[in-house]
């Protein structure tokens, strides 16, 4: 075996180019600084000398840091050794120092000599050139080629599988060797195993919990990823059963045409030969009497008796450490098989081999993402579950041993872990004589209650060989959530039936339902959004402004809602024409909820109005870049930030004029009309011409004149949602 190549994990080559600036680039600079000064006034001798002599303090520093360090070649004081073999040893650091300060320093010395005689060999400085740069980058292309090529060559020669090797905790085995061997080719890959396993006898078995003694009994002994030759065609298997005091050694002919390889399509930075080929786990089990069984996945490859070597089972005690516990040291006779310890185990061996039919009722109170391993550790099943009905799954494979649920609702969060007592449920299934069963689960995570039914052949059998392992604080962060994702539902609810209400203009009935909401959870603060909004549409903007400081107060505690009623006080300000006034309000609601892009986009709405170009411009596209594309925003970017007075006037009378036509309550009439007027007026005096009324003729009080709303109606209409 000793002409195989053997699998050797390939390293990258390391390279920092920040490390590589500090040393070895950044001594040499300062060296041939130096030697620059030094070649230019002291001369050529000197300099050489000097170097000579830094290089020996340089050697001695390098060697001190080297001896200072664990890793480094004599740690600690070295005695015994002549002191002319102390000075030899550093001779070849000495040199390979002084090499590299002398190539580096040929340069300075052929700059000086220009300087001086203003004569520049060519032909030096480019061998020099060459050296001093070439030899880096040859070293590292050569270092990375070679990697390159190593790890192609293993990526076209190996492949990597995952490997578990199994046996039963009582029934203790010391693994020598599993190697993978392609004769053909004289490849060899060897599995290393660090540790035995530990003997767990049947007294300690069952003393533990169900999720500990099924981790033991049903867990692989070894578990790694490991690369195999390419068309394997030997494996060779040798370990020593303490159970029966026999050493088994033997060389098996490996199935590997019956392996099923798909590409690997992760990761996409790679080539698909560096991305390799993936098969089903590789698993090897061991039993009495020197058989073995691998199995791909859940398919049996082979099984075979091992021979049985007679004089290494004479020379047996290099392997009694491994009787050796925590806790004592057990009698060589304890460990050896009995019949009810052969029992035991082989009952567990055709739990893992035996295939049942079963179904699986999931009844749940939220969505979840639900994985199931079986009792070979095998992934029955990963799905997610609608809690809006009940789940059926028929699965036919070996026993349940672990559900595990994820709340997919809230992050996918794993909070519940339940582990099935597999020999129970085998016992229970034998004894009724069936291959089939029923498993009815209902979870709900909202008050942490977990119910599990065993059923066969329609009956319920009662079967409490199961245990629930909740995670506590996950559980109730989750159960947090939920109660506040209801509350909000709620919330959103009462906001829904309000808002529609208020829609269809039924402002008396939207009042009545937000102070019932309100009386029932009064530090609910957005409910007092829509309070001053129904306000200002039932008795108008004077009652909300005498109420501001109120609204103000109640909603101070939450910085979304105390935004909302500036926002709604700054439109109420603009729609009375005072602009300056409203300012102020949009500027505080978007300090406080910056992400809204309405409160940016009524700033620059304010601005325009009070013919700030460029701050409307600039406020303007600040909103539309945080995804505003309201027809204002618009309107102020196509001007230029330049508005035209008498046009927005006469829009808002004709949404004015709008709102009066659609109107019934008789309150919101009369506001509607007092604010036309204003409006009116104001626009007359800028153009007298309009209509060629007297600036200072006064429209009726109490009805708006027919011809003006027809003639607004017709106008292009400004609409400003009070949000």
């Amino acid at each position: 075996m000793n002409t195989y190549k053997q699998y050797i994990k390939v390293e990258a080559p390391y390279f920092n180019l920040s490390e590589f600036l500090v040393f070895p680039i950044a001594p040499i600079l300062v060296s041939m600084i130096l030697a620059y000064f030094s070649l230019l006034f002291l001369g050529f001798t000197f300099t050489c000398l000097f170097i000579g002599v830094g290089v020996l303090f340089i050697n001695a520093i390098y060697h001190g840091l080297k001896r200072a360090t664990p890793n480094g070649n004599n740690y600690g004081r070295s005695t015994g050794m002549p002191g002319f073999l102390v000075l030899l040893s550093l001779l070849p650091s000495y040199l390979a120092i002084l090499s590299i300060l002398t190539i580096a320093n040929v340069g300075v010395y052929l700059i000086v000599q220009y300087q001086k005689t203003a004569v520049f060999n060519h032909t030096v400085f480019y061998i020099w050139a060459s050296i001093m740069f070439g030899l880096p980058i040859f070293y590292y292309v050569f270092r990375y080629t070679k990697y390159y090529y190593l790890v192609y060559s293993q990526a076209l020669n190996y492949t990597e599988i995952s490997l578990h090797i199994k046996f039963d905790p009582e029934f203790l085995i010391k693994i020598d060797e599993i190697h993978f061997i392609n004769c053909t080719k004289k490849r060899i890959a060897k599995c290393t195993f660090k540790k035995g396993r530990e003997f767990e006898s049947q007294k300690t078995l069952a003393s533990l919990n169900i999720t500990e003694r099924n981790r033991i009994l049903y867990s692989p002994a070894f578990n790694e990823r490991m690369s195999v030759p390419v068309n394997t065609s030997l494996v060779r298997i040798a370990y020593y059963s303490i159970s029966e005091d026999l050493y088994y050694q033997d060389e098996i002919v490996f199935p590997y045409k019956q392996l099923i390889f798909e590409q690997n399509r992760y990761p996409l930075n790679k080539s698909k030969i560096l991305r390799g080929k993936t098969t089903n786990p590789l698993s090897i089990n061991f039993h009495e009497k020197g058989e073995i069984k691998i199995f791909s996945g859940t398919k049996l490859l082979l099984q075979k008796k091992l021979k049985t070597n007679f004089e290494k089972t004479e020379n047996n005690n290099e392997y009694y450490e491994i009787m050796t516990s925590s806790e004592k040291k057990e009698a060589f006779s304890t460990l050896l098989l009995d019949n009810q310890t052969r029992e035991r185990i082989q009952i567990r061996e055709k739990i893992k081999e035996t295939l049942f039919n079963w179904t699986l009722h999931l009844d749940l109170s939220h969505n979840h993402l639900v994985c199931i391993y079986d009792c070979n550790n095998n992934e029955s099943l990963r799905n997610r579950f609608d809690a809006a009905k009940t789940e059926h799954y028929i699965f036919q494979n070996s026993l349940p041993k672990e559900m595990l649920f994820y709340c997919d609702a809230f992050d996918r969060t794993k909070w519940l872990e339940i582990a099935i007592d597999t020999e129970k449920l085998y016992e229970i299934i034998c004894k009724n004589k069936s291959s089939t069963f029923e498993l009815l689960l209902t979870v709900n995570i909202e008050d942490g209650t977990i119910a599990l039914t065993l059923k066969i052949e329609d009956q319920s059998i009662e079967f409490d060989f199961w245990q629930k392992d909740i995670f506590k604080e996950t559980l109730l962060e989750i159960q947090n959530k939920i109660k506040e994702k209801k509350k909000s539902f709620e919330r959103n609810s009462i906001y829904k039936d309000i808002y529609e209400l208020m829609q269809k203009k039924e402002y008396s009935k939207a009042e009545e339902l937000c102070n019932k909401a309100i009386a029932e959870n009064p530090t609910e603060s957005m409910l007092y959004f829509y309070k001053v909004r129904l306000l200002f549409y039932l008795h108008g903007k004077k009652v909300c402004y005498d109420k501001e400081a109120y609204f103000i107060q109640k909603t101070s505690h939450d910085s979304s809602a105390l935004a909302h009623i500036y926002n709604c006080y700054g439109c109420m300000l603009d729609d009375d024409l005072e602009y300056k006034a409203s300012l102020p309000y949009f500027e505080k609601a978007n300090r406080l909820v910056p992400e809204m892009a309405i409160y940016v986009a009524n700033k620059a709405e304010i601005h325009y109005k009070l013919k700030n170009r460029k701050k409307a411009i600039s406020f303007a596209k600040e909103a539309q870049e945080k995804g505003d594309n309201s027809k204002i925003v618009q309107e102020i970017l196509m001007n230029k930030g330049k508005i035209n007075e008498v046009d927005f006037l006469e829009t808002q009378l004709g949404r004015l004029a709008v709102m009066y036509r659609s109107e019934s309550d008789e309150n919101a009439t009369k506001n509607i009309i007092a604010h036309y007027h204003k409006i009116f007026y104001k626009m007359v005096k800028i153009e007298k011409e309009i209509f060629a009324l007297d600036p200072d003729a006064e429209l009726p009080d109490n009805v708006m004149p027919k011809e003006y709303i027809d003639f607004f109606i017709n106008k292009n209409q400004y609409t400003k949602e009070v949000e």
